[in-house]
């Protein structure tokens, strides 16, 4: 998955951005290090949409992983 051919304002949950065994999300990180990176201020905030409904808008990801190309690096699992 790519947020390029994404409009800003489409949301991506959780289980987009996150990856699983055998699963590869769009971050390359874990639900746990998505969370940590977030309260360490260092991931764009969430919306709200719903009760019980916790997206990120496309827009702002792309910013983000943008913002941490190669010569940042985005943090990935310890392999």
């Amino acid at each position: 998955m790519s947020t390029e051919t994404l409009n800003d304002d489409a949301l991506l949950r959780v289980s987009q951005l996150t990856s699983k065994p055998g699963k590869p999300g769009l971050l390359g990180v874990s639900r746990s290090s998505l969370y940590r990176l977030l309260e360490a201020g260092k991931f764009p905030k969430p919306v709200r949409p719903l009760d019980g409904v916790v997206a990120w808008r496309a827009g702002d990801v792309r910013n983000w992983l943008r913002s941490h190309s190669q010569d940042q690096g985005v943090p990935h699992e310890p392999q």
